[in-house]
């Protein structure tokens, strides 16, 4: 039962992994909106995995309380929905470099959280760093050329929630 668990787990990290590197990929690219099919469409096939990896877990943990799991997902569907509230798409040309750092750092975290030498990485605090970065770019730069600057605090606070619901999660299902 244990070994059957710990491989869901790893498929539900995968597909969380796979989820966080299309939102982040329809951030950067600047084909989103010719190819915006395409790219919802991969983001719906690999929703519809992580959904059936996440029944898989609740079966096979019965009453454990799977609230850390869900929330990741819950805030990563959020970041997908931050697209859509950004006027100008140009704008993430800015902050193309701070995307792509977000999404390095949620694949080293989530791809080394089933490793046992994990304790020691630092891609929690490379992530609050890159955090932190992004906030500063908004302050300087993001709140004077966007046309809604406020979607783009919303992101900053759906990144930190992000940051303490891998925290949760890492501490509830990978350190346990």
């Amino acid at each position: 039962m244990k070994t059957k668990l710990k491989k869901t787990l790893g498929k539900f990290i995968n597909s969380l992994n796979q989820l966080q590197s299309i939102v982040f990929s329809c951030y950067i690219k600047r084909d989103y909106f010719a190819n915006r099919y395409d790219y919802e469409k991969q983001i719906h096939r690999v929703r519809i995995q992580l959904f059936h990896h996440m029944k898989k877990m609740r079966l096979l943990c019965g009453d454990q309380p799977l609230s850390s799991m869900e929330n990741l997902y819950e805030i990563i569907f959020s970041l997908n929905v931050f697209k859509l509230r950004v006027a100008d798409h140009a704008t993430f040309e800015v902050c193309e470099n701070e995307m792509k750092l977000f999404t390095q750092c949620i694949s080293a975290i989530l791809t080394n959280a089933c490793d046992s030498r994990f304790r020691e990485n630092d891609s929690m605090a490379q992530l609050s760093s890159a955090i932190n970065n992004f906030e500063e770019l908004y302050r300087s730069t993001l709140q004077v050329v966007s046309y809604e600057p406020i979607v783009f605090l919303y992101f900053v606070q759906n990144m930190i929630a992000l940051r303490e619901g891998l925290d949760i999660f890492l501490r509830d299902f990978i350190y346990a």
